[in-house]
C-alpha cells in the first residue's frame, strides 16, 4: 500500500468512527424544548448517515447504518425500520424498474435506442439540442407519470449513448446532462396544478390561507418559474460549466453515415425487448393518467407502477427466447440492473425523514418556534430573501418535503397579517425548499445525484451552487412582478 493509499485508508476510518459516534451518542445530548429524547436520537441517525455519505464517498454502509440505527431508537425497532425501508413506494418502484432495465441491456437495446436518437437530423452534431430536448422530455414525463421511473429511463438510454460516444463516468458532458434532466424532472412534477407537486402546493396554500389559485394564474406563475429556472440552468452551463462536447462532435460523421445508409439499428433478437418496452411505457401512462370514472381504475390504482412492472417481468420469465431459455433471466437482470448505492440511499433517507416529522420527536415544533420570530417584522422582499435563504440551507439537513409541508402553511398567516400576498410567499418558499441538492439526505433529488456513478460529487456543489443563488434571485424578482401584474 502506497503512502497516499494508507493516508486515505486512515482518513476513511476516522470518518467512520465519527459517523458512528454521532449516530449513537447524539441522543445523550440534553434536548432543548420542545425536542424530545427521541428527537435527538433520530437527529443523531440522520447526521451520522450524512457524515458517512459526505466524507467517505460511500453511499452503501452509511445507509445500512441508518436503517439499523433507526431501529435502535425509541421511534421504532429493527423490524419496523426494515419494513419502512422496503415498504416505501419510491424504493419499490426504483428497485423493480432497475431489474427491468437490466433486462433492457440484453442484446444491447439501450445502445440501439441511443444510436437511433443520434441519427435524427436535429440531434446529430448538436449536443446542446440533445441536452435541452432531454430536459423538456423529462419535464413532460415527470408531470404525467413518476419522476423516479421516467428519470431512470432517460438516464439508462443517455448513459448508453455516452458510452457509444466514448465518454466515461465522471466526465463533464454526461454529468451536466444528467443533472439537468433530473433538475427539469423535479420541476416538472409541479407543472400541472392537479398532479404531483402541483397538487401538494395548491393544497398547502389552501390549508394555510384558504385561497385557491385559478388555473391561469397557476400557469403564469409556477409554470413560468419552471421555464425560467430550467433556462437559467442551461445559461449557467453555457458560461460556467462549459462541458466538453468534442467526443460528441467527433462521432457526427459516423451517425450521419448510419442515417444515410439506412442501416438497421435494431436486431431480430431485440423484438421481444422492444415489445416489452412498449408495454412498459403504456403501463406507466395507464397508471398515471387513467380516469377514476373509467373501468379498471381501482385495479390499476392498486397495482401501481411497481405492480404493473412486476407482472411484465413475470411474463418475460415465462416466455422462452430463441435459445429455449426464459426471455428474462431474473438473476442476471437483478445483478446487472440494480444500482444499490441509489436504492439504499433513497430507501434509508425516507424512513428517517418520516421520523423527523413525527410529532413525538418535537423537531418540527422546534423549527417552527425558532424560525417564526426571524420572519416577522420584515418587509415583503426581505422576508422572501430570508425565507428562501434559511429554508434552502435548512433543506440540506432536513428533508425538503417536510419543510415544504410545515412552512408553506405556517408562513401564510404571517404574510396575511403583514398585508402581503400569501400565494407569492408560498410559491417562493416551495421552490426555495426544492433547491435541496447538496447533501444525499436533503431530498430524493439529492439522493439520486449523489447515488449516480456518472455525476462526481464535486460537480454538484460547483455547478448547482451558482444556479441556486441566481435562481433564487430570479424566482423572487419574477414573483414580485407577477404580484404586481396579475395575482
Amino acid at each position: 500500500m502506497t503512502a497516499i493509499e494508507n493516508k486515505k485508508s486512515v482518513s476513511k476510518w476516522i470518518h467512520v468512527m465519527i459517523a458512528l459516534l454521532i449516530t449513537f451518542s447524539f441522543g445523550s445530548i440534553p434536548a432543548p424544548e420542545p425536542i424530545t429524547h427521541m428527537g435527538m436520537q433520530v437527529m443523531g441517525v440522520f447526521f451520522g448517515m450524512l457524515w458517512g455519505w459526505c466524507f467517505t464517498g460511500d453511499m452503501i454502509w452509511p445507509s445500512i447504518l441508518g436503517i439499523v440505527a433507526l431501529g435502535m431508537t425509541e421511534y421504532t425497532n429493527i423490524s419496523g425500520s426494515l419494513t419502512a425501508f422496503f415498504g416505501n413506494t419510491t424504493t419499490q418502484q426504483m428497485l423493480i424498474c432497475m431489474i427491468y432495465f437490466g433486462y433492457m441491456d440484453k442484446c444491447g437495446l439501450s445502445s440501439s435506442l441511443a444510436r437511433w436518437i443520434f441519427t435524427k437530423k436535429f440531434i446529430n452534431g448538436r449536443p446542446w439540442v440533445l441536452a435541452i430536448s432531454l430536459a423538456i422530455v423529462e419535464v413532460i414525463l415527470a408531470s404525467l407519470v413518476s419522476l423516479v421511473v421516467t428519470i431512470l429511463i432517460v438516464w439508462q438510454i443517455f448513459s448508453a449513448a455516452c458510452e457509444e460516444l466514448g465518454y466515461e463516468k465522471g466526465e463533464d458532458y454526461p454529468a451536466f446532462v444528467m443533472i439537468g434532466t433530473l433538475l427539469a424532472g423535479s420541476f416538472g412534477s409541479m407543472l400541472l396544478p392537479f398532479r404531483g407537486g402541483g397538487l401538494l402546493l395548491t393544497g398547502l396554500i389552501r390549508s394555510g390561507s384558504g385561497l385557491e389559485i385559478p388555473m391561469v394564474q397557476y400557469f403564469l406563475t409556477v409554470d413560468v418559474v419552471i421555464a425560467l429556472l430550467i433556462t437559467l440552468y442551461f445559461v449557467v452551463a453555457k458560461f460556467w460549466i462549459k462541458p466538453d462536447t468534442s467526443k460528441f462532435m467527433a462521432k457526427c460523421d459516423y451517425f450521419d453515415k448510419i442515417r444515410k445508409e439506412n442501416v438497421s439499428l435494431f436486431t431480430e433478437e431485440q423484438k421481444p425487448q422492444i415489445i416489452s418496452l412498449i408495454v412498459f411505457t403504456i403501463a406507466l401512462f395507464a397508471v398515471g393518467l387513467w380516469p377514476k370514472t373509467w373501468p379498471f381504475y381501482e385495479i390499476l390504482a392498486n397495482l401501481g407502477i411497481q405492480g404493473c412492472v412486476s407482472l411484465l417481468i413475470m411474463f418475460l420469465i415465462i416466455i422462452e427466447g430463441q435459445d429455449g431459455k426464459p426471455e428474462l433471466n431474473f438473476s442476471n437482470s437483478f445483478f446487472k440492473g440494480v444500482h444499490w448505492d441509489m436504492v439504499l440511499l433513497l430507501g434509508a433517507s425516507f424512513p428517517v425523514a418520516d421520523a423527523i416529522k413525527s410529532n413525538d420527536c418535537g423537531l418540527v415544533a422546534f423549527a417552527t418556534q425558532t424560525l417564526t420570530p426571524l420572519l416577522q417584522g420584515l418587509g415583503f422582499v426581505p422576508f422572501l430573501v430570508v425565507s428562501v435563504t434559511v429554508l434552502c440551507v435548512a433543506s440540506q439537513f432536513a428533508h425538503n418535503l417536510i419543510l415544504q409541508m410545515v412552512f408553506v402553511p405556517l408562513t401564510c398567516p404571517i404574510v396575511v397579517a403583514a398585508g402581503f400576498n400569501p400565494i407569492v410567499s408560498s410559491i417562493v418558499i416551495y421552490f426555495g425548499c426544492n433547491f435541496a441538492y447538496f447533501t444525499p439526505g436533503a431530498s430524493m433529488i439529492g439522493a439520486m445525484y449523489f447515488g449516480s456513478e456518472w455525476i462526481p460529487n464535486k460537480n454538484i456543489y460547483k455547478w448547482l451552487l451558482p444556479f441556486v443563488v441566481i435562481g433564487s434571485l430570479a424566482l423572487i424578482a419574477y414573483m414580485m412582478l407577477a404580484d404586481f401584474l396579475f395575482i
